[in-house]
């Protein structure tokens, strides 16, 4: 299962949630104030690559026939689901961080 996960994320998409993860445990350990901002730039791509996603099946769609249309319809819905997986991973660990780093009074 965990390869099928891998095999639906598009490169860019694990380059960028990768270097946003590293971004987050940088910013825990040295600039704990910077870690809301990273939590920000998290959802600025996820919206992004879902835009990208739906675009590119909205585009493929009317040049398919009865098959290949449930093909993309289940390729691009498999990209779709890795990618919010990927992203709500990333959030939860960015806020989790966020709260453990904030300082109590």
């Amino acid at each position: 299962m965990f390869r099928f996960f891998l095999s639906s994320i598009s490169t860019f998409d694990a380059i960028a949630f990768v270097i946003i993860m590293l971004a987050t445990i940088a910013a825990a350990w040295k600039a704990p104030d910077r870690i809301r901002l990273i939590g920000k730039l998290t959802e600025a791509i996820f919206l992004t690559s879902l835009s990208v996603q739906v675009l590119s099946f909205i585009i493929r769609l009317p040049w398919g026939s009865g098959s290949r249309i449930q093909t993309y319809f289940c390729d691009d819905f498999r990209a779709m689901t890795a990618l919010v997986i990927l992203a709500a991973l990333a959030y939860i660990i960015n806020n989790i961080l966020y709260i453990i780093r904030t300082p109590r009074l």
